[in-house]
């Protein structure tokens, strides 16, 4: 199966780093939206993804085999220390030498990427004219 995410079938990160993140983006807060009964208190004001804060770390929301194929159960729902990881940069490149896979390009991912929209705005519209993509 093709995927235009290159995370879908990756997730070292997830597995790899501490994902700690401010108490108020739990559920605890009414603005938060991380379940809380997914995190463990890491400090007053810090929780983290439970399974992240061991030696031998993994997200509790990491579905799937990392490296072959993965899913964040609460990726709408997802920390901002989840957002700021992107694929290809240092960190993320990081996590997947720690796990025997190769580096990925960032370059060569958005290329990837934004050919995947064109070919999937092409297809839809097979006239050429523009359209925006939502």
């Amino acid at each position: 199966m093709s995927h235009s995410n290159p995370c879908i079938r990756c997730g070292a990160c997830c597995a790899y780093f501490r994902v700690s993140f401010y108490w108020g983006e739990t559920t605890a807060h009414p603005d938060g939206t991380v379940p809380i009964e997914l995190t463990e208190p890491v400090s007053p004001y810090y929780v983290a993804m439970r399974g992240t804060n061991q030696a031998k770390k993994r997200c509790v929301a990491l579905a799937g085999e990392v490296g072959q194929e993965v899913n964040c159960t609460i990726y709408a729902a997802r920390s901002s220390s989840c957002h700021e990881c992107q694929a290809g940069d240092e960190r993320c490149n990081r996590a997947r030498r720690a796990w025997g896979m190769p580096e990925m390009d960032a370059q060569g991912v958005i290329q990837k990427v934004c050919q995947k929209v064109c070919d999937t705005n092409d297809a839809a519209n097979p006239q050429g004219t523009f359209r925006a993509i939502d």
